[in-house]
């Protein structure tokens, strides 16, 4: 097996041994372990704001059936498949986090690193024969091809950055910070990452914040914000405005998300009842149950109230003896 197949994703390993574990003896379970394995992400990528490392990948909730099973008539329920994924964390095989924008989890397949790809693409090694090598020498050595060279070289640059000692005597990145200062070199191509993202963090701004100051002047060369995350007088914010900036776009977000399930339950019972040609009124009391139900009793209307009303009064007094 060649270096390029390694590094062009196109293949993934599986050890032997996982058919006697628990997770071999359910095929069900098996069977969801393979998909997620191949389907992690072979480098690194930002994405809505998530560093997604090799081995991991965003699996949204809405979308989790069409992903992981896009070709199956009968996939398993969302209920189903998180049941599956709780019982391989439980297994060790998986890590979860859960995330939002989109709803969803960060799945990170345990053995799904750099590590497991490169032993196990070793070929036979008593016989000296190593993939990538030309004169039986390990994976990595001068005389050979280094398995997996190519994907990691997109990361080498961010490996410097970790080496690198800042030019502030304060506590080295960690968390967030360091995913902020990954996204900045890597996606916006900051030079100065490091210091921006330490300068920007002593100053009192939260990686929200900073995000958000981001989004919202997307067209702002690199040296500039670099400049404005170190206190430059002419940035358009400082961090207290950033942050409450950031908390209502999200305010205004959970509105909107609000307002599009209530109009989308609407839709939804509407929809099914004049189909059915079921009579106006009580469409309207459907809706006032349905509505209730999701916890939306207060966004009902007036007439939805009535004919829901309506309706309990015909239905009982035909239950009366």
């Amino acid at each position: 097996m060649s270096s390029k197949r390694l590094s062009d994703g196109n293949w993934a390993p599986v050890f032997r041994s996982i058919v006697d574990g628990p997770i071999g003896a359910d095929d069900a379970l098996l069977g969801l372990w393979l998909r997620l394995r191949v389907l992690v992400r072979y480098r690194a990528r930002y994405w809505n704001g998530h560093r997604i490392a090799p081995g991991q990948m965003i699996l949204a909730d809405r979308k989790m059936q069409e992903f992981l099973y896009p070709a199956a008539e009968s996939p398993p329920s969302c209920n189903t498949i998180k049941k599956r994924l709780k019982q391989l964390e439980g297994y060790g095989a998986i890590s979860i986090k859960i995330v939002t924008n989109p709803k969803g989890r960060l799945i990170t397949v345990n053995d799904g690193g750099d590590e497991d790809i490169a032993s196990a693409s070793k070929i036979d090694a008593t016989s000296g024969a190593d993939v990538g090598a030309t004169s039986g020498a390990d994976v990595g050595a001068t005389s050979g091809a280094d398995v997996g060279a190519n994907r990691r070289r997109d990361n080498t640059k961010l490996q410097k950055l970790d080496n690198e000692q800042p030019s502030t005597t304060t506590a080295p990145l960690c968390g967030e910070w360091l995913e902020l200062r990954d996204f900045l070199f890597s996606v916006l191509k900051m030079t100065e990452a490091t210091n921006a993202t330490i300068a920007a963090r002593d100053d009192g701004w939260s990686p929200d914040g900073v995000r958000e100051l981001i989004r919202c002047n997307s067209n702002v060369s690199p040296g500039l914000l670099c400049k404005w995350l170190n206190r430059d007088p002419g940035r358009p914010w400082g961090p207290h405005e950033a942050e409450e900036h950031f908390r209502n776009r999200k305010a205004r977000e959970a509105v909107d998300e609000r307002v599009q399930r209530i109009n989308r339950i609407r839709q939804e019972v509407k929809a099914s009842g004049m189909k059915r040609k079921v009579e106006r009124w009580k469409i309207d009391a459907a809706c006032c149950r349905a509505l209730t139900e999701a916890g939306f009793e207060a966004e009902t209307t007036a007439d939805e109230r009535a004919a829901r009303k309506r309706f309990e009064t015909e239905n009982s007094s035909v239950m009366a003896p």
